[in-house]
């Protein structure tokens, strides 16, 4: 991959595909380039929302926190100094063809990384796995002190902590990585969180044809399209 002037890279694959984790390695090997999470992004909306106990908007995903997340977006797009990577869920055709027309407006040349089927379906029962043991640990580890820490706008230090809490976990009960995995699998609200995932799964699969779009048009818009098989 070469970048000249104003690049955007933008991974697109299904939920737990890998594209945050593929976005940390290519941050530090390509350290010039800004990061835009729509995930980071969300919750920290929601924070906010918590902090001002808004009463009129429910659910981390309203149309009111989706405005404001792009709105956020948007601002980022704007500001940033030539070289960016946007993270987050693009199987939404309508979506990504209104982003990558967005990102034409502003010159932006855009690389499309996009993890295939066949990549889904090697790694992503592990990914999950991982991901939900990793949230249901984090909720559990901030209980006590989420409220306060948002209330004293120490919301950096929330996501530090998500960021590192399998390491805060290994540490605190002397596991490895691996063993705390292993453990928290067998847990009943991991277990049922990676049965709802999987069901988000399927539901997304066919509610964005994905195959279809695999085959056809995912990467209509892009200026250079990177295919991920393994």
């Amino acid at each position: 991959m070469e970048f000249f002037g104003k690049d955007v890279i933008i991974p697109a694959g299904e939920i737990d595909v890998g594209k945050t984790y593929w976005s940390q390695i290519f941050l530090r090997e390509h350290p010039q380039f800004e990061y835009f999470s729509y995930g980071r992004t969300y919750d920290l909306i929601d924070m906010q929302r918590t902090e001002k106990h808004d009463k009129n908007i429910t659910g981390p995903f309203t149309h009111q926190s989706e405005r404001k997340c792009t709105q956020m977006m948007e601002e980022f797009v704007q500001t940033a100094n030539g070289q960016i990577i946007i993270d987050g869920y693009l199987m939404n055709l309508p979506f990504r063809a209104a982003l990558f027309k967005y990102l034409k407006q502003y010159d932006f040349k855009i690389h499309v990384v996009y993890f295939s089927m066949e990549y889904l379906v090697r790694h992503f029962y592990e990914n999950a796995c991982k991901a939900v043991v990793k949230s249901v640990l984090y909720e559990r580890y901030i209980k006590s002190f989420k409220k306060r820490y948002i209330k004293e706008g120490r919301i950096d230090e929330l996501f530090d902590i998500e960021d590192h809490i399998i390491e805060l976990v290994s540490k605190r009960r002397r596991m490895s990585s691996e063993e705390i995995y292993t453990k928290y699998l067998n847990d009943p609200e991991v277990k049922e969180r990676l049965s709802d995932e999987i069901n988000a799964l399927i539901r997304s699969i066919y509610k964005y044809h994905d195959y279809g779009q695999e085959s056809r048009i995912m990467y209509y818009g892009s200026d250079i399209f990177y295919w991920i098989h393994e």
